[in-house]
């Protein structure tokens, strides 16, 4: 879905800080790492930030893959 830019937001489901604490750092070094550090701020910071406050969110425009032939003829 990254490939694909159709990711708008990573978040976690942390419950409390204490038994499920929201551990985005190794999330974050790995969108870092592969996509580079405008889609990690965008997904991360930036987006999250933006619906927070109510503010507009410009989704990225969409890379789809070439679609797969599901036949062993093409």
């Amino acid at each position: 879905m990254m490939d694909a830019r159709l990711v708008h937001f990573v978040a976690s489901d942390a419950h409390d800080v204490k038994r499920r604490p929201p551990e985005l750092a190794r999330p974050y070094e790995f969108v870092l790492d592969r996509w580079g550090d405008g889609e990690a701020d965008r997904v991360f910071i930036d987006h999250p930030w933006a619906a927070l406050w109510g503010d507009a969110i410009e989704p990225p425009t969409p890379n789809p893959k070439r679609q797969r032939s599901w036949s062993f003829f093409g």
